[in-house]
């Protein structure tokens, strides 16, 4: 039997961060509207209505960020409080290296610059001032 998870002490920062985070509803032209997220890109759903969509999209991207909170996780930034970026740095990394980061990525449901954007960011904080 699976385990049930308790994810309320999450459910109201992670409504937050939703909140904040960009949608799409579209028609399929065959009475079902598709609903995802470019800030959650493991999060898709389908409906027969766009309010049923954007509910059950909602719902989805709530527990999504809930369950990544829950499990000790930092959960995705919403891309309208992230810096732009408009830079590109060219890295060089071992075959290990990009496994591992590949597998971040894929744990996060983000990119790989993602992913190097967030480390950086938490490195440079911790190290401000030096």
């Amino acid at each position: 039997m699976a385990q049930k998870i308790d994810l309320s002490p999450h459910l109201v920062a992670a409504q937050g961060i939703v909140a904040r985070s960009q949608k799409r509803i579209e028609p399929t032209g065959d009475g079902v509207s598709v609903g995802s997220s470019r800030d959650f890109p493991g999060v898709a759903v389908d409906a027969d209505t766009e309010a049923e969509c954007l509910a059950i999209l909602t719902d989805a991207r709530v527990t999504a960020v809930a369950l990544t909170m829950h499990r000790g996780q930092q959960p995705p930034t919403p891309l309208i409080d992230a810096d732009v970026a408009t830079e590109q740095v060219n890295v060089r990394v071992s075959a290990r290296e990009k496994s591992l980061l590949t597998e971040a990525a894929e744990r996060r449901r983000t990119t790989q610059s993602e992913v190097i954007r967030n480390a950086l960011r938490t490195h440079l904080r911790l190290t401000s001032g030096s």
